[in-house]
């Protein structure tokens, strides 16, 4: 039959089906094999949780098509090899990335999933091939490999499918109090309103009172621009703190 296997008989020698049954016979009189039915092999995710289904049971990837199978209804990977099994022979789909290629893994064994910055730039791995945050810290993850901010909640993601690592929050880890710092504050006031440009100098107020202002150890600069740029506070061209809460005082539309 189409599985391989010899088609089994009644005792008179007529072919039967797996139920005992005789075979219909086409138009010649010629007996009919029964369809081999089909197989639908279990398959898991990389987090081990079984794969969902269609409505006709196939098993489908996260983008909602069918898992393709090769001639022996097996399923395939992103490669197109048959995809790999764990000890209990359920089939194992890799994670993949935005790509649509597997995603590489770190020294557990766990995807690595492309975890980009507030800028949209990929972030670095470590030596595990963890990705590591601005603070310089692996991202945690959850147990399927996906990175989790502090609450443990998975990161947003952009329009390509990368998660995103917002910007560190100051916290017991990170006191800004004694960080070395040049930070310059680039403004754009075209047609600024007064209550935009108080916005701006609330911003930088709040920016100032997170710092030590010492000359040595936080320099700030404002650049203020529209059609063209000025410069009010080159950067750490004051001599005290307020000299650039006057200046952002002073600032006016362009």
């Amino acid at each position: 039959g189409p599985d391989g296997q010899p088609i089994p008989t009644d005792a008179s020698g007529k072919p039967v089906d797996a139920s005992g049954n005789v075979l219909p016979t086409d138009s010649n009189g010629n007996y009919i094999s029964p369809a081999k039915p089909e197989v639908i092999h279990p398959v898991k995710g990389p987090d081990g949780q079984p794969m969902p289904t269609d409505a006709s049971g196939n098993f489908i990837k996260e983008d909602g098509t069918p898992i393709e199978k090769d001639d022996e209804g097996k399923p395939l990977g992103p490669d197109g090899n048959v995809l790999p099994t764990d000890a209990s022979g359920n089939y194992i789909y890799p994670a993949v990335g935005p790509d649509g290629q597997p995603l590489p893994t770190d020294a557990a064994g766990k995807p690595v999933y492309p975890v980009v910055g507030a800028d949209g730039q990929p972030l670095a791995t470590d030596s595990t091939g963890a990705v590591v945050g601005p603070d310089g810290q692996p991202i945690p993850t959850d147990a399927s490999g996906k990175p989790v901010d502090a609450s443990g909640n998975v990161l947003p993601t952009d329009s390509n499918g990368n998660y995103v690592q917002g910007p560190v929050s100051p916290g017991e880890d990170c006191d800004l109090q004694k960080g070395v710092i040049d930070l310059v504050v680039v403004m754009n006031s075209q047609d600024a309103t007064s209550d935009q440009l108080a916005a701006y100098k609330n911003s930088v107020d709040g920016i100032m009172s997170q710092l030590d202002m010492s000359p040595d150890v936080a320099r700030i600069g404002l650049v203020q621009y529209s059609s063209e740029a000025k410069v009010p506070i080159p950067l750490g061209n004051y001599n005290e703190k307020l000299e650039v809460v006057d200046a952002m005082g002073a600032l006016k539309p362009m």
